[in-house]
């Protein structure tokens, strides 16, 4: 791996640290809380049902009840009195019934419930707040048991149970409104005259760290139906009721309180796992043994639960950003193991909530960024391989050398390309009346932005010569339009120049620079070039010696981008070429044709329009050997559209040939000395 880069142990940081801030976020949000109460419930389906508790028994309203009792819903009141005088005289220490007498009834039946109440104090009934919730107002409603009905000792106790914002119970009922919950006030009853230390802990913990340790799912508590309780001797086992808690509630698979009233059952922590809904009654009960025994389920409130989540996805950050992301994730899952088991262990022995899903959340977190980390860094020294390999390799070049080295052996392949020689004119002029350091500043400015045209055109820079520069394209990766790319790249270098002379007579530098561009196509030798230890990717061969030469060969003729015939075959549908001469290269038998590169097709005003059809006139009397014809030609062309380089030197030739003609075979061809 390369070592010219390594990310600062600083940024390691700062990215945990933003990592960290977002998971402290999630937790504090809704969906950390109810990712806190999915695994919440998941432990009590893990831990799974405790032993029956001892002190408590429901007597059910359930269907084999209505079945026997054969009677419709309200029942008689004087039925419940019966109820509490056969669960006293079977040994019961108290009663609570999670049914609402709000309204009267007829009056013996009232007084016949009063009564017993009278007789056994021992009775708490059910009261309830409704709320009433409009867009302009919100009410609450106290919902007591009529007066008809309590007798003077009787006690109450708020049945609402609370549910979770997604409609689960779990929190413990302690009071509302400053009036005591049922399960309170049941416990209350029953631990009247029985030592129970457990409740008086209860009592003391803070309500918003309770929560119900429910010791199953339903009918977990001991359950008997109605109708066997007011006749205990003929349908329960002997001692059934001797000293319990006896709650009375509704238990039943259907609502029997009409259409939109439900059938007092809720979804419990055990409910997200395959087990029922459990009614009211029974959930009241599962609160009130909380409270009797002490053991309701406490947790951390939320604010230290998330700090120290924190703290323990920062120790663990450190240690993931020191070791490789394969270690990482072992350090992950022992450390997410053990957390998991320390915190299963304290909520099935100790009724304590560990903040698990928090300690998860940030301690995940941070091993996610590891391995972030740890390519990000790879990366980043890959980016320095490119950067540093750029400075003198084409992009396209680099890229080929990262997905495959081979390529940096010595030796080439044959491509069809193009190549592209420009050459800053005026440069001597300039060097001999400007400061050396201004000069080098001129040319890098000039290059640079000419070396930018290149790159855009996805072109590879293959070297600089001084105030001068090559490139090609379809060299190191195949481009079928490298001819047209070449050709387009020259017009944008010349409207690049255009707005650089501009900026310098702005600023009134006295910097003029002109340049010259020569283009040919053709089949060439690409590969790496040099010895085993120095070596550079370019481009060999007779058609780049020629690009070469055609840059030179704008000075014979006036012109600033000449292209070759090759270049010409390819591009002359979309650009507007003038074709200047007929031309014999060095080492190719056949002379070449040599074009002018003006524009892109359709770019040329009338003007220039005419000085090319007068050009083409006048070059067909010269390669007729109408020297006297074709001179004047030509001098017609500069007369009417100004001065033309390719005009004025045929026009010289027309002059010497006049006097010294070429040899009779002569083909309209020129030999350039230069």
């Amino acid at each position: 791996m390369v070592t010219g880069y390594r990310l600062k142990s600083t940024a390691k940081g700062a990215i945990a640290l933003a990592v960290l801030l977002f998971a402290a976020a999630f937790c504090a949000s809704p969906w950390g809380r109810a990712w806190d109460q999915f695994i919440g419930d998941m432990f009590f389906t893990l831990r799974g049902p405790v032993e029956t508790p001892s002190e408590i028994v429901i007597v059910a309203v359930d269907e084999p009840s209505f079945g026997t009792i054969e009677k419709q819903w309200p029942w008689p009141r004087s039925l419940h009195a019966r109820l509490i005088d056969s669960l006293f005289a079977a040994g019961a220490r108290a009663v609570v019934f999670d049914i609402i007498f709000a309204e009267a009834s007829d009056p013996g039946e009232d007084r016949e419930l009063q009564a017993a109440l009278e007789r056994h104090p021992p009775v708490a009934l059910a009261s309830e707040i409704n709320e009433i919730s409009e867009k302009h107002y919100f009410q609450e409603i106290l919902v007591s048991p009529h007066a008809d009905v309590l007798g003077p000792l009787t006690s109450t106790g708020i049945a609402n149970v609370p549910l979770d914002t997604d409609g689960v119970v779990r929190r413990l009922p302690h009071s509302r409104e400053g009036l005591p919950s049922l399960a309170m006030q049941a416990a209350s009853l029953y631990c009247l005259d029985a030592a129970c230390p457990g409740f008086a802990a209860s009592e003391d913990l803070a309500a918003d760290r309770r929560e119900i340790n429910f010791p199953g799912p339903q009918r977990t508590v001991e359950t008997v139906s109605y109708y066997q309780a007011l006749d205990p001797r003929r349908f329960l086992r002997e001692g059934i009721f001797s000293g319990k808690l006896v709650f009375v509630g509704l238990s039943l698979g259907s609502s029997i309180m009409g259409k939109g009233k439900g059938s007092d059952n809720f979804p419990i922590p055990f409910s997200r796992w395959g087990y029922t809904y459990m009614a009211g009654v029974e959930i009241h009960a599962s609160a009130t043994l909380n409270f009797i025994r002490g053991n309701s389920l406490q947790r951390l409130p939320q604010l230290p639960a998330i700090l120290a989540a924190l703290a323990a996805g920062g120790l663990s950050a450190v240690l993931f950003l020191r070791v490789r992301p394969v270690a990482a994730g072992i350090f992950w899952a022992v450390i997410l193991a053990a957390g998991f088991g320390v915190s299963f262990w304290a909520f099935a022995a100790k009724a304590f909530r560990l903040p698990f899903p928090y300690f998860f959340t940030c301690v995940s977190a941070t091993f996610l960024v590891s391995p972030f980390v740890h390519y990000w860094q790879v990366w980043k020294e890959k980016s320095f391989i490119r950067r540093a390999f750029a400075t003198y390799l084409a992009p396209a070049v680099v890229n080929e050398l990262i997905r495959d080295p081979e390529k940096l052996s010595l030796g080439g392949k044959m491509v069809e390309a193009t190549a592209l020689f420009l050459d800053i004119v005026g440069f001597t002029t300039l060097s001999e009346r400007t400061h050396p350091k201004e000069l080098v500043q001129v040319v890098n400015r000039y290059l640079g932005e000419f070396s930018d045209v290149v790159i855009r055109r996805e072109g590879m820079l293959d070297k600089y010569m001084g105030d001068a520069l090559m490139a090609t394209w379809g060299a190191a990766v195949h481009q079928p339009d490298h001819a047209f790319r070449a050709c387009g790249a020259a017009l944008e270098i010349l409207e690049t120049l255009r707005r650089l002379t501009e900026e310098e007579q702005k600023l009134g530098t006295g910097v003029h620079l002109r340049v010259r561009i020569g283009i040919n196509s053709g089949r060439m030798i690409a590969g790496n070039v040099g010895g085993t230890k120095h070596f550079s990717y370019t481009v060999l061969g007779d058609n780049v010696n020629l690009a070469s030469r055609l840059e030179g060969v704008n000075k014979a003729y006036g012109t600033v981008v000449m292209i070759g015939q090759n270049t010409a075959e390819f591009v002359g549908e979309a650009f507007e070429l003038r074709e200047i001469d007929l031309v014999n290269v060095k080492g190719k038998h056949e002379p070449i044709r040599i074009f002018e590169l003006q524009g892109e097709k359709g770019c040329l005003d009338e003007g220039r329009c005419l000085l090319n059809r007068h050009f083409a006139e006048a070059r067909t009397l010269y390669v007729g050997r109408h020297w006297k014809e074709a001179a004047h030609a030509f001098e017609h062309a500069v007369a009417v559209c100004g001065g033309d380089g390719p005009c004025l030197t045929f026009l010289e030739r027309c002059l010497q040939f006049d006097g010294n003609p070429p040899a009779p075979d002569w083909n309209g061809s020129v030999s350039l000395e230069k």
